[in-house]
């Protein structure tokens, strides 16, 4: 969402917005960053024209963010496929959104995004905690119940789903320490 190749000279940065990080300001060109998203693109058709292209952003749950970065793509004529989102349930406790919650505006903002743009869509990444694998196995199963009837939704990917909580220091796994799936990879064996 943020772009893609920054620099702090604006007439080679590809952000999508003035990003700072580690105390260095990345000016934002989208002409740039759309550019660049066009040249990957048509590069891929090149290669293997029959590919999907996915273009994968963050904030699952908020509609306002999937819309800004769907009509920055739409008013440069950018040529994808799929609109893909990552979904972490867990980051939005600090709203008083539940996971419920945030997958109800995830699976909503997907059908926007169909509706609005023609396209398909995905759940390019998903986790949560690894220590709360009912919890997880819950909300992935509801998730998944809800995006299978979407005909429109390409599937759920869990992202890193093999590390557990020693591996390092990422919680958002789904095995445990022993090296084996907890209860939350259950949700992708069920039928839903």
């Amino acid at each position: 969402r943020s772009g893609m190749l920054w620099d702090k000279d604006a007439a080679l940065s590809g952000a999508s917005y003035d990003v700072s990080k580690d105390g260095v300001n990345y000016k934002k060109n989208i002409a740039n960053m759309v550019t660049f998203i066009k040249a990957g693109s048509a590069a891929a058709r090149s290669v293997f024209s029959s590919a999907k292209i996915i273009i994968h952003i963050d904030k699952g749950d908020d509609a306002n963010t999937s819309t800004w970065f769907a009509g920055i793509l739409k008013d440069n004529n950018v040529d994808y496929d799929v609109f893909g989102l990552s979904l972490y349930p867990i980051y939005p406790a600090t709203t008083g959104d539940d996971w419920s919650a945030v997958v109800t505006k995830c699976v909503n903002n997907l059908k926007s995004i169909n509706s609005t743009y023609g396209k398909e869509v995905m759940i390019c990444e998903v986790g949560m905690p690894v220590d709360d694998a009912a919890t997880a196995k819950e909300c992935l199963t509801s998730l998944m119940k809800q995006t299978k009837a979407l005909s429109y939704c390409l599937g759920v990917f869990y992202w890193e789903p093999e590390c557990n909580s020693s591996w390092n220091d990422y919680k958002m796994g789904a095995f445990d320490d022993t090296g084996k799936p907890t209860a939350a990879m259950d949700a992708f064996a069920a039928d839903n």
